[in-house]
């Protein structure tokens, strides 16, 4: 669900002429396309190494980083292949901004629909190959007496149906906290780092 708002209302945003909905399809599609797709990784990456969540985690989310990083750079081959400086505008008495020529512009829909696609195919690959850590329980050596040491937790497997999951206040206020923790943070990176 995640890979499809991010990618699906970002391609959108490639056919409209008004700024305000490209911003919205944009900085919001992508934002909470992606802070829907931060779960999956990060509760597989838990489940086989339970005890260095954090560690785990700091990979995980490390991956903003170096993508971001690599997708600079392929942003700026795509759109800016020669390397073209932008020229001041005055727009107002002693106030200048500054425009990139108009070829410039014209690739930006070519660059986001580029990225559109190899992101499908980057989500195709993680889908594909995402799993959590099942253990696979062993019978006991000896009956369960009294005597007889507990099961470790660790062998404990609990199975939880996904609409228990959706039935549980404790999911929806983490989901909450996830949302508007990570949608807004999003929001703003999408609109000063990725089109900056």
């Amino acid at each position: 669900m995640g890979g499809f708002l991010a990618v699906g209302l970002t391609l959108i945003s490639t056919t409209t002429l008004h700024v305000h909905v490209f911003f919205t399809l944009y900085a919001v599609g992508f934002g909470m396309g992606k802070g829907l797709m931060y779960p999956a990784p990060l509760n597989a990456a838990w489940s086989h190494l339970p005890g260095r969540k954090g560690f785990v985690s700091g990979i995980v989310v490390s991956g903003l980083g170096m993508g971001a990083f690599a997708f600079g750079i392929l942003a700026r081959r795509i759109v800016n292949p020669d390397n073209l400086f932008p020229s001041p505008v005055e727009v107002a008495q002693g106030f200048d901004e500054y425009y990139f020529p108009k070829e410039v512009n014209a690739r930006v829909p070519i660059m986001i629909i580029t990225f559109c696609a190899v992101w499908t195919v980057l989500i195709s690959i993680g889908l594909l190959t995402i799993s959590n850590f099942e253990r696979i329980e062993r019978p006991l050596e000896e009956p369960l007496t009294t005597r007889s040491r507990p099961i470790p937790v660790q062998q404990v497997h609990l199975l939880v149906s996904d609409r228990t999951i959706l039935r549980s206040l404790d999911f929806w206020l983490l989901y909450s906290i996830s949302f508007f923790q990570i949608f807004y943070g999003y929001y703003i990176i999408n609109m000063f780092k990725s089109l900056g």
